[in-house]
């Protein structure tokens, strides 16, 4: 049974390596995939897509430096967009309100030995050979100090990235559009599912951060909300040029998106406030 580990940032990899190394040893009939040696900006390849398509479990270890890690986001987003039996956010120095985008939709388990656990029983019981539950708890709990060890030299390890406390949205955005030229680069299938799904997950992140807006006692919530649809819209029509590249009404359609950047534009300087 494939189970897929999905990581980003230093401490994410250390993780990531210590279950694909413990998880077999719990249950021998697990199979993880875990991609170590490849970039994340480049991570996304027709291999990593066949084998979640094969996975029936998702694990995603996010720490506070990737949370909001666009790239840990995008592979969020096809995790679940790949209807997997099970897919668990584990959360390391992380609590379950800081969840942002994709992620905020699972039910997200703050790492400790009880949750692991109980995350161990539910692969066990997908498990087309499940291992009887006094011999599974056996196992685990002797298996479980080597986990544990790995976990805490991981957490411990001095890091070289910093923890970010909100990215800029230009940052945020030049990483996503980082991402969309590598997947132009692959096959048409591939490049059409994936496109989709960054275009979607932008969209669904723009209606958290107006809800935020919305919800938050700020006294220019106006301002804010007109400066995020004009991050997002930017972000948004960058991604859906390429699918009306061959309609013919393609150049008027680009001449009023641009347009209506201009207009927005000139609403937020009208509050002649510097950005």
């Amino acid at each position: 049974m494939k189970v897929f580990i999905s990581w980003s940032g230093e401490r994410g990899k250390q993780i990531g390596e210590a279950f694909k190394t413990w998880l077999p040893d719990v249950i021998q009939s697990i199979e993880p995939f875990y991609s170590p040696d490849i970039e994340k900006g480049q991570r996304w390849s027709s291999e990593i897509e066949q084998n979640l398509k094969e996975s029936k479990v998702g694990i995603i270890c996010v720490t506070p430096e990737s949370m909001i890690s666009p790239w840990l986001m995008f592979e969020s987003g096809a995790i679940s967009n790949a209807k997997l039996s099970r897919v668990c956010p584990l959360l390391f120095q992380v609590e379950p309100a800081q969840l942002q985008g994709p992620l905020s939709q699972f039910q997200a388990t703050p790492y400790s030995e009880a949750e692991i656990k109980k995350l161990i029983s539910s692969i066990n019981e997908l498990s087309n050979t499940p291992l009887p539950e006094a011999q599974l708890n056996r196992t685990f709990d002797r298996c479980w100090p080597e986990l544990e060890k790995s976990i805490t030299d991981a957490l411990t390890t001095e890091l070289t990235e910093k923890i970010p406390q909100k990215r800029p949205q230009e940052e945020l955005i030049e990483e996503i559009l980082s991402m969309v030229r590598t997947i132009a680069n692959q096959t048409p299938d591939e490049e059409s599912v994936n496109h989709w799904i960054v275009l979607f997950r932008a969209l669904m992140d723009f209606g958290i951060q107006i809800n935020q807006i919305g919800n938050s006692k700020s006294k220019d919530k106006e301002l804010e909300m007109i400066q995020s649809t004009l991050n997002h819209l930017r972000l948004t029509l960058n991604l859906a040029q390429p699918k009306i590249s061959k309609a013919s009404k393609s150049k008027e359609l680009g001449s009023e998106a641009k347009a209506l950047i201009a207009k927005i534009e000139t609403t937020i300087n009208a509050y002649d406030i510097p950005f």
